[in-house]
């Protein structure tokens, strides 16, 4: 269904802070949209670089900025266009992402034809050269519009770029509408308020860039703790506590040290006041089950390498026990690599005949290489390879 454009008017608030390398890109991506009856409201919160002189380069009438000179957080500066926007919906934009041309068009047409008050969308992550879409199932509609309640008791899924909320959702949440003490989980807690009073529409293809910087908060795996905390004591009624505590886990599990782990967990056992969770031994079944499956995927991929391989067209990194031992279950194939990888090579060196090489000296950098050193130095090596510009590689697995 074509919607007329004129009809409503949607607020966009970018609440940013010292993003001068970025905040151009954000609010081109909102002006650039097929759905023209919109206002952008800038919340600058206190930066200290060029941000202010770029907002104030747009000679266009519905690009509005706000300038506070104290810094209060992202949560503050949201609660903040909002209280300013003119429209009857409100779309949230961050200031270091991108919205697809078609975003809004797309959710207010739907939003027309459902007659739903709320609507998400599915993104895509980008991550340096990777990129992947959320949800993983995102083509399932029938799930995440009409099970939504359900799936959000174990975690979130509509991410705040991806909002667009009829205005009187959000009169009815009263102020303030994003929590100023959320230090995380700002879009969780909003949205389970917002599910328990109306009803959410979803479009199943991604309409956002959502891309990962290491100044962004969602590296902070501290305040996840922290926000996990706030969330418990908002809407334990709510939740399944035992779903949600996983899922935090999961976010954390393979990027946190331990002993930052341990603490995040004993800070939220302290606050769970529930007899039949216990976090540890929660986190110790998502671990087992994480390392289960990475060891299987890591099993099938050596697997379909070791297929596609002939003699001389592969290189082992690794001249120790495991890689003698990668070598020779090989060489029982007919297959010989064309040189072993060290990180750093004394001098002329052979194994069988075979060169040994540094990773910084070998010139042929797009054959296949096959890691062989054991689980502990496996991350190590898989980095120096990707920093070093190596096209292909895989871990070894014993079969």
């Amino acid at each position: 269904m074509v919607i007329n454009m004129e009809n409503e008017l949607v607020s966009v608030v970018i609440p940013t802070h010292n993003r001068e390398d970025m905040i151009k890109r954000a609010i081109d991506s909102v002006l650039n949209q097929t759905y023209s009856n919109l206002e952008v409201i800038v919340v600058d919160d206190a930066s200290t670089d060029n941000t202010e002189e770029i907002v104030n380069g747009y000679h266009d009438s519905r690009v509005r900025l706000i300038c506070e000179k104290v810094r209060g957080g992202a949560n503050k500066a949201r609660n903040i266009g909002i209280k300013y926007s003119k429209g009857g919906y409100i779309a949230f934009q961050d200031s270091d992402d991108e919205w697809l041309p078609n975003k809004l068009e797309c959710q207010m047409g739907l939003m027309e034809t459902s007659k739903r008050q709320v609507c998400y969308c599915a993104y895509y992550h980008l991550a340096g050269e990777k990129r992947t879409i959320m949800p993983a199932d995102y083509e399932n509609s029938a799930r995440y519009q009409n099970n939504l309640q359900t799936i959000l008791k174990a975690g979130n899924v509509a991410s705040t770029q991806t909002l667009v909320i009829k205005k009187d959702v959000l009169d009815l949440l009263q102020e303030p509408f994003f929590d100023e003490n959320m230090p995380r989980l700002q879009d969780y807690d909003i949205v389970i308020r917002m599910i328990q009073i109306c009803d959410f529409a979803y479009v199943n293809r991604p309409l956002v860039n959502v891309y990962a910087s290491e100044q962004s908060i969602t590296t902070d795996s501290k305040a996840m703790y922290d926000a996990a905390v706030r969330i418990i004591e908002k809407h334990s009624s709510f939740l399944d506590i035992y779903q949600f505590i996983g899922t935090v886990i999961e976010s954390n599990i393979l990027d946190d040290n331990p002993d930052q782990l341990i603490a995040g967990l004993n800070k939220i056992q302290e606050n769970v006041n529930r007899s039949d969770i216990d976090c540890k031994d929660l986190m110790l079944k998502r671990m087992s089950g994480i390392i289960k499956f990475q060891n299987v995927l890591l099993l099938e991929q050596y697997t379909a390498a070791v297929e596609n391989l002939t003699d001389g067209s592969f290189m082992i990194y690794g001249a120790g026990e495991i890689g003698q031992e990668v070598y020779r279950s090989l060489k029982k194939r007919g297959l010989k690599p064309s040189c072993f990888l060290v990180t750093k090579c004394k001098g002329t060196e052979y194994i069988d005949n075979i060169p040994v090489v540094s990773v910084d000296d070998c010139k042929n950098r797009s054959e296949m290489v096959i890691v062989g050193v054991s689980e502990k130095y496996q991350t190590e090596l898989a980095k120096n390879l990707r920093e070093r510009k190596y096209k292909y590689f895989c871990i070894y697995k014993r079969m």
